[in-house]
């Protein structure tokens, strides 16, 4: 399912003819379990595609699990279907203007860009249903988390009017 915020974009590069999306996010904040095997393995706690509230923060906070917990914040990503290179290259253009320094084509064989933000944190909060840091040192975290994903939005913004 396309995360509401990302849905107008995906909707707008889907409407060109020489370009499809094939996945998308526009933005998370997140407490996962440690990665130590397959995707599918990773267990989730918390995830929110929308700035987090401190109440909201602190009712996920207060039912850590015993294993190691990652807090993670990611920017927008986007793999989109390019027609052939010169829409590839007109669309990485537009992505890399809007700030999205990070994006690339990925496939020759399907001419595919990936656009990604470089807004990213990711670090280990807690262990044993126990918190690593001080809660002060969080409520940090949750506020850095939330500007990066307002800067991800301000860029998915420009890189869609420039698109439009």
């Amino acid at each position: 399912e396309v995360d509401k915020a990302i849905k107008p974009l995906v909707d707008l590069i889907n409407s060109k003819e020489e370009y499809y999306t094939t996945s998308s996010c526009a933005g998370r904040i997140l407490l996962r379990g440690k990665e130590g095997g397959p995707r599918h393995e990773t267990a989730y706690f918390f995830v929110s595609h929308d700035p987090v509230s401190p109440d909201q923060f602190q009712q996920a906070l207060a039912k850590l699990p015993q294993d190691e917990v990652i807090f993670h914040m990611e920017g927008l990503i986007l793999h989109v279907c390019c027609e052939d290179l010169q829409a590839a290259e007109r669309l990485l253009n537009l992505a890399r203007d809007a700030g999205l320094k990070r994006s690339g084509i990925t496939s020759l064989a399907r001419v595919m860009l990936e656009i990604i933000d470089t807004q990213r944190l990711e670090l280990p909060i807690a262990k044993g249903g126990k918190l690593l840091v001080p809660e002060e040192y969080m409520a940090y975290l949750l506020e850095e988390a939330n500007e990066k994903l307002e800067g991800t939005r301000k860029k998915m913004e420009k890189f869609a009017k420039a698109l439009a």
